[in-house]
């Protein structure tokens, strides 16, 4: 179902004195365009119930016959106002994931153009006007704790590349706490982890988040990107979850020793040693609860209400007007949109926990991507099996990050395999489809995958439809899964 927000909306008519008393029935008719109408033309002229639609003004000139059909007229009205939405009258986003990656350009670049689209979003709060650079640099940090699951990819992206990276590095200390805070929090941690004490925790730990660090490649653009101790931690927790994502959803010890050593990895603590805290608020080692500490608490007078999607339309009867360069576009263009065969391995997701999938020393997307090669024999940079693993199709694979698997391993994944063949065979439960038959039953399905980040949207021919995977609920969105950082959706067209 579609949402839409009209905040403001005028008509006038041009009628002869002799079709004065038409104005009621054209009132009636224009009410209809508004709670049924114009949300179906809108689907019939392209426009997905899934895209976020910000219209600062559309203005359509329709002509009208008044012995007409109100529903005629109903459908009249709704089409033009429909057709001036397709036509690029608005600024359209594939998702709200893809409206605060687009944003976080805008505001990197300095263009605040589509300022107006933000604030219908709820992403922005100041005027249309060229704001100061440390006020955008706040709206953005602002937006993206209203949306904490975005952060880590953001960031991650970011930190990827020299500009994302020379950006990065104007937040000040504030902010890198506040994000990490949040993204923390929405992973399953607590936010009070996120401290300004680096020390590192058991030995085997340390080691393996040295070894680590030392992988991750946009280690060196966030290592600059902070001065003092008391953002190192902030950094640190951000790359612990963009690359271990999994890291917080266990015990709080572990998560805390997991996170202190990262940051020693990551900052050499022999530079910049300080004293350890006494009373760490940490479930499991403190005597009394921990106070938890909301994640957007720090702006908090600031916040805005957010709704789904915001539009206004101006006056459907008046001169047409062109739209302006800056509103005729979205953000469609900068999705990493491809196609694989196996677009049904999203489909298992449904079915697995954390605890099924550890392996030590090795992240959780690693794991995924060896999985989701070995269910179906996929390549690895298939974007099927890239997305299983959180990743959108430009992404480098997880196999070439790290060294190949072990045998030990090897047959860890095969275990992994049957079961995870058992738990589908059982969910699907229909005879029609023998237990070695199943995974290639629900993988192997033609799906486009369009990632933003953070956001994976598999998208499915309406030939793949199944009802033993409908009647299983597989193909019911997973939403945010935490574990893995990222939110799924399945669309069918």
């Amino acid at each position: 179902m579609r949402d839409v927000e009209i905040q403001r909306m005028r008509s006038r008519y041009h009628l002869a004195p002799s079709q004065l008393g038409q104005r009621q029935r054209l009132d009636r008719v224009l009410a209809g365009v508004l709670d049924r109408g114009l949300e179906q033309a809108m689907d019939r002229a392209g426009v997905g119930d899934t895209e976020e639609i910000c219209i600062r003004e559309i203005e359509v000139v329709i002509r009208i016959r008044l012995n007409a059909a109100d529903a005629d007229l109903e459908a009249l009205w709704s089409k033009a106002l429909a057709d001036a939405i397709a036509r690029g009258a608005a600024v359209r986003y594939p998702s709200l994931r893809a409206a605060l990656w687009e944003m976080t350009r805008s505001v990197m670049a300095g263009n605040y153009v589509r300022a107006w689209a933000w604030r219908q979003l709820g992403f922005w709060d100041s005027g249309d006007s060229q704001p100061a650079r440390t006020d955008a640099v706040r709206e953005w940090a602002r937006a993206m704790a209203g949306s904490p699951e975005a952060i880590v990819p953001i960031v991650r992206k970011l930190a990827a590349d020299r500009r994302g990276a020379a950006f990065l590095s104007e937040l000040p200390v504030a902010l890198w706490i506040h994000l990490a805070r949040a993204a923390v929090v929405v992973a399953g941690g607590r936010a009070e982890w996120v401290a300004d004490a680096a020390q590192p925790g058991i030995a085997e730990t340390a080691a393996e988040a040295r070894r680590a660090a030392d992988a991750w490649p946009w280690r060196d653009s966030l290592r600059q990107c902070t001065e003092l101790a008391e953002g190192r931690a902030a950094v640190a927790a951000l790359m612990l979850l963009a690359e271990m994502p999994e890291s917080f959803s266990g015990r709080a010890i572990h998560a805390r020793t997991l996170l202190d050593a990262t940051a020693a990895a990551l900052f050499e603590p022999r530079r910049f040693r300080t004293a350890p805290k006494e009373n760490r608020p940490d479930e499991e080692t403190s005597g009394q609860p921990a106070r938890r500490v909301e994640p957007h608490q720090q702006f908090q007078d600031e916040a805005t209400p957010r709704g789904r999607a915001a539009s206004s339309a101006g006056e459907p009867t008046t001169s047409s007007a062109e739209p302006s360069p800056e509103t005729s576009s979205g953000a469609e263009e900068d999705r990493a949109v491809a196609e694989t065969a196996f677009g049904g391995l999203l489909f298992l997701l449904r079915l697995l926990e954390p605890a099924d999938i550890e392996m030590r020393g090795r992240p959780v997307r690693w794991t995924l991507h060896q999985l989701a090669m070995a269910l179906t024999g996929a390549d690895e940079d298939d974007p099927g099996a890239l997305a299983f693993s959180g990743l959108g199709a430009d992404a480098r694979p997880p196999s070439r990050e790290f060294q190949p698997a072990s045998e030990i391993e090897l047959e860890r994944l095969d275990g992994m395999r049957l079961h995870l063949r058992e738990q589908l065979t059982a969910a699907l439960d229909d005879p029609g489809i023998p237990l070695e038959e199943a995974i290639d039953f629900v993988c192997r399905r033609r799906a486009k995958i369009a990632a933003d980040p953070g956001w994976i949207d598999a998208i499915f021919p309406l030939a793949e439809v199944s009802t033993a995977i409908r009647r299983a609920g597989l193909d019911l969105d997973p939403g945010f899964i935490r574990w893995l950082g990222v939110v799924v959706r399945f669309l069918y067209e």
